[in-house]
């Protein structure tokens, strides 16, 4: 009997804690500091009650864990200071990422890449010289317009699944794009630029198979 419940607590304790993975992958109600979940560039912090403000950040920023995720729901409580809230998903890094640029009217799809381009060519056009740039593609023919308002806290929801992409709003589904994304697996993140103000907290990643 006593080697009969030994394997039930073993089987209960890999189930709840070391396949916990499986069930969730990220959670953050930003109540420590920043850089021990986040990479990111730009002024972000975090305020005495637990709000994370996204800011003056181009690059933006994304978990330091969820290099492998590939199918997930991400949820997220926001709020619009200023202009809109940039929402990240299946980054590699921070210059390769997909992007839903939510703001107050539109939602519109980025995509954050870099790519060689040719600086000059040396000499007799035999040897040329290449930089990497980094840059967006815009898919304005994608994007939708929304009336919900952006500037009290409203709950996101976005799922995550094959090229697949569905982002709700407060339970309604406000955006879904099939056959979109190219990154097959990648982290989760924000990214609000120049004056654009993003308040956030309760993130939860769920993995799904």
């Amino acid at each position: 009997m006593i080697s009969i419940t030994i394997i039930i607590l073993s089987l209960a304790f890999w189930v709840i804690v070391l396949n916990r993975k499986f069930f969730y992958g990220f959670s953050d109600n930003f109540k420590r500091r920043l850089n021990l979940k986040w990479d990111f560039i730009g002024p972000w912090k975090i305020t005495d009650d637990n709000i994370l403000i996204v800011t003056g950040s181009d690059e933006g920023g994304m978990t330091k864990n969820g290099a492998d995720w590939e199918n997930y729901t991400f949820t997220f409580k926001a709020k619009i200071n200023s202009k809109c809230i940039g929402v990240v998903v299946r980054a590699a890094d921070l210059n390769n990422y997909y992007m839903l640029q939510i703001g107050q009217n539109q939602i519109i799809p980025h995509r954050r890449m870099s790519y060689p381009k040719i600086k000059r060519a040396l000499g007799d056009h035999t040897l040329i010289e290449i930089e990497v740039q980094t840059g967006w593609q815009v898919y304005k023919d994608l994007s939708v317009e929304h009336n919900t308002e952006l500037n009290k806290w409203f709950k996101g929801t976005i799922i995550v699944k094959g090229q697949s992409i569905s982002l709700y709003i407060n339970g309604e589904l406000v955006l879904n794009i099939e056959s979109f994304l190219q990154n097959s697996k990648g982290k989760i993140g924000f990214r609000c630029a120049g004056n654009e103000v993003g308040y956030i907290k309760e993130v939860k990643v769920r993995l799904k198979t």
